[in-house]
This record gives C-alpha cells, sequence and structure tokens, in this order.
C-alpha cells in the first residue's frame, strides 16, 4: 500500500524551471485556454490589473517521464508551459486546474516550489498550489478558495485555517 502511495505521488509531480534556447509557440492552445483565463481572473480578484503576460500554454512533449507539465524559461527570457497530451485526455477538469494554475505559478507569478504539509487527522495536506505534486480533486476542490488565496497572495494563513478539524 505504502509503495502504491508512492507512486502514485511520483506520477502527478510536475517538473518546473528547464531552459530551453528558443521559444516554440507564441500562442496558447485553444484547448488550454479556458484554464488560462480562469487563472488570469482568480488572479484579478486579488490586483485587478492582474495579467497572465506572454507565457503560452501548450501540449509537448516533456522530457521526466513522471511530470505533467513544466514551465520552460528560454534563454532569451520568454517562457512557456507544456503540459502532456496523453494525461490531460484522462483527466477531470479540477486535475486540469490544478496543474495549470501550479505551472502558471511558475511562469506568470514567479512562484518557486513549497513542499511544506499541515498534519490533519491521521494524515497530511499540501498547504500550497506550489507544492511539487498536484492537488488531488478531493483536497483542491474544498479548500479551492483558500488555496487560491495562497497562491496569489503567498498567505497561507487561510489554508491552514481550512484544512484545520
Amino acid at each position: 500500500m505504502k509503495r502504491l502511495l508512492l507512486l502514485s505521488l511520483f506520477i502527478l509531480i510536475t517538473a518546473c524551471g528547464q531552459e530551453l534556447s528558443s521559444r516554440k509557440n507564441d500562442t496558447t492552445d485553444p484547448a488550454l485556454a479556458p484554464f488560462v483565463s480562469r487563472f488570469e481572473q482568480a488572479g484579478k480578484n486579488y490586483d485587478p490589473s492582474f495579467s497572465v503576460g506572454d507565457v503560452p500554454v501548450n501540449f509537448g512533449e516533456i522530457e521526466n517521464p513522471l511530470h505533467k507539465g513544466v514551465c520552460v524559461t528560454y534563454t532569451d527570457g520568454t517562457k512557456e508551459i507544456f503540459i502532456k497530451k496523453d494525461w490531460w485526455d484522462v483527466q477531470g477538469d479540477e486535475f486540469r486546474e490544478s496543474l495549470i494554475f501550479h505551472e502558471l505559478g511558475h511562469c506568470s507569478l514567479g512562484r518557486e516550489h513549497k513542499d511544506e504539509k499541515f498534519a490533519v487527522g491521521s494524515g497530511e495536506h499540501k498547504i500550497s498550489m506550489m507544492n511539487s505534486t498536484i492537488l488531488s480533486p478531493s483536497q483542491y476542490i474544498p479548500n479551492r478558495d483558500a488555496y487560491l488565496k495562497e497562491l496569489f497572495t503567498f498567505e497561507a494563513s487561510d489554508v491552514l485555517t481550512a484544512l484545520s478539524p
């Protein structure tokens, strides 16, 4: 059981910070654009002038087979996000949003991974969308507002409150 849990966690890991020489795309794939729009709208709740900026999000190849998404920074400073299409095609919107928001946290907000956890009962919960592993829908959906506030404000108090028994 423990081995299966560890394998599941590794499968949901995202990759970040790869650097390549030139950007492949200037626009976002239409299938991914609604999630980028949701991210930008969520950001406007905290800063009315918030914009994702010039960060295209597209399906693409990712070196590490365990990673489902990656924020790429090119040598000229531009950024792009790649999502594994085969993973995307079998996920629900909650996982999709969690992954896109995480990667945009890197590329648009400049966030690094934040792997701290909070003990709840006999389990642990991630205190940030910027955890190295994607938030599961069962953790993300009931606490979405708190996670979004942490993502855009870097303040985890609402997540800790939401997760407290």
